[in-house]
């Protein structure tokens, strides 16, 4: 039987000054507006309306604590790095169990989406759950949406914007997690620290599908001495982040048709 499983909920809002925060006018992206309210609000009410969640909380700039319920949710000052964000907000918040780290910018996260991403989990004994979306799934919700993509033995797939973690497990391993992560955008760099043998695997993958889901959880937690699990989420809300105009006029459209139906 599977557990029920009960976490506490980060909301990852760092500053970050992009094209598109400069293009709307606003000190943090998390305030975009979408349909009259700033982004981050729909991100907080799906979450907000999962009974497995019992606390939430944001890191970010002071600036958001003008959305946050008249400051019913608590706000903590970002410290730098993501890694160092969501240590810094699981500290505050005294949670010793597995936190729920969600980014600021997934305005189409819905609960139904959230609440299977937690059952799925819960089925698992692991220290880091991180949802794939299958490329089919992403193009049938939204045609058109670009998105990257890793082709495996599994299928193709995209990330998600949020994981379930385990604090003291992350805290152990958080130098190597955090620069594992400032190198996400270059690839050689990466590749010397998965090893060029899995690196090379992956690269003829995107050819022969070659790999597998498991052998990369199998690899990636032994880099980083964890569990690590894949869910894979029918939900492409989960990965479908606003980081350009493009995406910012997609999802005014599709919440629109949302509040209209």
């Amino acid at each position: 039987m599977t557990r029920k499983m009960t976490v506490d909920a980060l909301i990852l809002a760092g500053t970050e000054e992009t094209p598109l925060t400069q293009l709307a006018g606003v000190a943090n992206k998390a305030l975009l507006p979408i349909g009259g309210k700033p982004m981050i609000a729909y991100v907080r009410e799906a979450i907000a309306a999962l009974p497995e969640v019992q606390r939430i909380a944001v890191i970010g700039p002071q600036q958001l604590q003008q959305v946050l319920d008249a400051g019913q949710i608590p706000l903590f000052a970002e410290q730098g790095s993501v890694i160092d964000n969501f240590l810094y907000g699981c500290a505050q918040l005294g949670t010793a169990d597995r936190v729920l780290a969600v980014t600021a910018d997934i305005p189409m996260l819905t609960p139904q989406a959230l609440q299977d991403f937690l059952h799925q989990c819960a089925a698992y004994e692991a220290d880091i759950y991180y949802p794939i979306i299958p490329k089919e799934a992403t193009e049938k919700a939204y045609p058109g949406v670009t998105r990257t993509y890793l082709k495996l033995k599994d299928g193709v797939f995209t990330g998600g914007n949020l994981f379930l973690l385990r604090p003291t497990t992350i805290a152990a391993n958080a130098e190597a997690i955090r620069h594992f992560f400032e190198l996400r955008k270059h690839p050689l760099r990466i590749a010397s620290q998965l090893g060029w043998g899995l690196f090379v695997r992956v690269l003829l993958s995107q050819v022969w599908g070659i790999v597998s889901v498991r052998e990369l959880e199998e690899h990636i937690g032994h880099l980083f001495h964890l569990q690590g699990k894949a869910i894979v989420s029918q939900y492409p809300e989960i990965g479908t982040d606003v980081d350009k105009s493009s995406d910012w006029k997609l999802v005014e459209e599709i919440l629109a048709g949302r509040r209209a139906s």
